[in-house]
This record gives structure tokens, sequence and C-alpha cells, in this order.
């Protein structure tokens, strides 16, 4: 028997993906989504569509924090702030691109507070202590995100680090 492996949604519940029977059988071909059924269908056949834009822009340049921020905001933009799980969850997929370990985002210590610089506020908690830094060392005063562990860092803000701009 043929196994099929199924994804969840938060919009339809689970939607069938296609088995590698399935998958074997019919290609090469063109995957149509059918009443949240994944077909293999021939690719001449027309088919309503729709396009995917995401609001993130990855980055592939070492910038200090300063630099980051600066390049985001000239293109009406922002460095990422993870408000939400889902936000990180988003960041996480969209990252998968980036040969890199850590990214800068929008967390910034000033005047004795983790400060999401596009002014977004926060209860949702993403460090890597389970709270944030109350007293970070000399100089890491910018949160990075750890790719690999999936939590926020308080990070040297002079190192060199891609980023993720996303938009205002």
């Amino acid at each position: 028997a043929a196994s099929t492996t199924s994804l969840y949604t938060a919009e339809s519940g689970l939607l069938s993906l296609l088995s590698q029977q399935e998958v074997q059988e019919n290609s090469p071909g063109c995957i149509v989504l059918d009443e949240g059924q994944l077909l293999l269908k021939k690719c001449e056949l027309k088919y309503p569509f729709f396009c995917f834009l995401s609001h993130l822009d990855l980055v592939r340049e070492n910038k200090t924090w300063e630099d980051a921020l600066e390049h985001c905001r000239s293109l009406n933009k922002d460095l990422i702030s993870l408000p939400s799980e889902s936000a990180l969850h988003e960041v996480l997929l969209a990252s998968g691109k980036l040969q890199a370990s850590f990214v800068w985002t929008g967390a910034r210590y000033l005047a004795d507070n983790w400060l999401w610089m596009d002014g977004t506020s926060s209860t949702y908690n993403s460090w890597s202590q389970g709270e944030e830094p109350s007293c970070p060392a000399q100089g890491d005063h910018c949160g990075a995100l750890s790719l690999e562990e999936e939590v926020l860092e308080s990070w040297d803000c002079d190192d060199r680090l891609n980023f993720i701009c996303r938009n205002v």
C-alpha cells in the first residue's frame, strides 16, 4: 500500500499530499490543488492559479546591525520583529535559503529595555534564556535570531550578519 502524507493547514484542516506511487505513475506533470487534494495533472491543462508574495526579504550580505537597519529602511522596510510564535515560524521558513546560522532582528537594547525598532509590542518570549537578558554584556545590545536553535540572543552590534527585512 502506498503511503500518503498529510499537511495540516489552519484554514482547511488536513491537506492530503501526493503518494510516492502517484508521483511515479503520473510523472512528469503539474500539481493542482482541488478541494484540499493535491493532484498531478497534465501541464498543458488550464487551471486557476494564485501567486504568493512574501513580505520578507532575505538579504545575503553581512552587515553590522546599524547598517542592516539602514539598508532595510532605505527600502521602506524594517528589520524583522518576532511578536508571536507564528511570526517566528514564518521567518524560519523563509530563512531556509540562507547559508547563515544567525540573522539580525529589529530587537535593540536601549534605556534598560529590549525594544522592537518597528514599535511592535510583544509578550511572546523567544529569547534563549527564557527571558529578555536584563543586563547584556557591553556591546551585545542587538538581537540576533539563531536559525538553528530558533531563539533570540543578545549579540554584538558591530558583528556582521545576514538579515531579513519586512514590509512596514
